[in-house]
């Protein structure tokens, strides 16, 4: 817990972590934030980039937007936002200089013609940095949290494996076209066995960004739903979800992930109290995958690995907390698969008060 270190008892904060052996690393920040309470989390990033984007943003109503900026390196940054809003909005570059070895949070509110608009944002800076954006929010009265890593490279294929439009779960997605030629976007759903929905498009122009609202779509206004995305040219795509969990309202967003694997791990996991912790993996291939979850608990438990086989163009939601031995623990898990698919990790919690959830893509090597 970072705020219990020497000199972190009250900061803002960035950190980068190194170790002797590869290892995995996660962060989740639990807050009270303007008459909004929850938690979010986001995996790390392996290395710093000049250019970074983020598709989700928001500033309209009870929403604030921030984007976080580390700058790691030995040198200053000159760092400008270049930002894609819904046609025909527009809004100037904002630019600044980060010292070496310091950090910086922007509030997009408070930046002129983004008071009250969707927002995507490019992030490009004359040094490697590391970007982040996280968001505060009441929506529909569930009032919470979410950060999302930057994306470093756009691409003609996303994947998204976690996605609920069932009762009280909305589900938007968020595709960011940096370039300055309109592209076709097409999205396709993968839901649980023996269930279908029919590809969703539209044409996105350039320079700009678009939310998709999966509840409205034919077939997918009560699923589970894991999504592909591809375009005809190189975009970012993000994902929302806000929610009513037993009691627990909140909301997740996650990148998506332009690859599918045959490994991915993920660091953070608890089931003890008030958290539950789901693992999502979605199958997007044309043929069926065996997929193992095993996990990595704190020093002297166990756990039995779990398996499962996943059909086809179908995708699967895993309560880590129904396991064997795994009822309340601390839990990383490591996917793999016969074939290539992709996870993410979704948790619901009451953390001293704070209830909300967080959501976050696993890693593969």
């Amino acid at each position: 817990m970072l705020d219990s270190l020497p000199g972190l008892a009250a900061a803002d904060v960035s950190t980068m972590v190194t170790s002797d052996r590869p290892v995995v690393a996660e962060r989740s920040m639990y807050f009270a934030y303007n008459e909004k309470s929850g938690g979010h989390e986001t995996i790390g990033i392996t290395e710093p980039a000049d250019t970074w984007y983020l598709a989700e943003g928001y500033t309209g109503g009870l929403f604030d937007t921030w984007v976080l900026v580390q700058n790691p390196g030995d040198s200053d940054a000159v760092v400008t936002f270049e930002f894609q809003l819904p046609p025909p909005w527009t809004a100037a570059p904002y630019t600044f200089t980060l010292p070496a070895r310091s950090r910086k949070s922007v509030m997009l509110d408070d930046l002129p013609a983004l008071e009250w608009v969707e927002v995507s944002t490019r992030v490009k800076s004359t040094r490697p940095v590391v970007v982040e954006r996280s968001m505060y929010f009441d929506y529909s009265g569930k009032r919470d949290g979410t950060n999302s890593t930057g994306i470093a490279e756009p691409a003609g294929t996303w994947y998204m494996a976690e996605g609920c439009t069932t009762g009280e779960f909305d589900t938007w997605i968020m595709v960011q076209n940096p370039n300055r030629e309109s592209t076709e976007v097409t999205m396709e759903f993968q839901l649980p066995e023996g269930k279908s929905a029919r590809p969703h498009s539209f044409s996105l122009a350039g320079l700009s960004r678009q939310s998709v609202m999966l509840d409205t779509l034919p077939g997918l206004d009560d699923a589970d739903v894991s999504t592909r995305i591809t375009a005809t040219r190189p975009v970012v795509a993000e994902r929302a979800t806000y929610f009513d969990y037993g009691g627990i309202e909140g909301g997740t967003g996650s990148p998506g992930v332009a690859a599918a694997a045959r490994t991915w791990y993920l660091p953070e996991g608890c089931t003890a109290g008030d958290f539950d912790t789901w693992v999502l993996v979605q199958n997007p291939e044309d043929r069926e995958a065996v997929v193992t979850l095993e996990f990595q608990l704190p020093p002297g438990q166990t756990a039995s690995p779990h398996s499962f086989t996943l059909p086809a163009g179908s995708r699967k939601s895993v309560n880590l907390r129904e396991l064997p031995g795994l009822a309340s623990a601390d839990v990383s898990t490591t996917v793999s698969s016969t074939g290539p698919v992709i996870a993410e990790r979704s948790m619901y919690f009451d953390y001293h008060g704070k209830q909300g959830g967080h959501s976050s893509v696993g890693y593969s090597f």
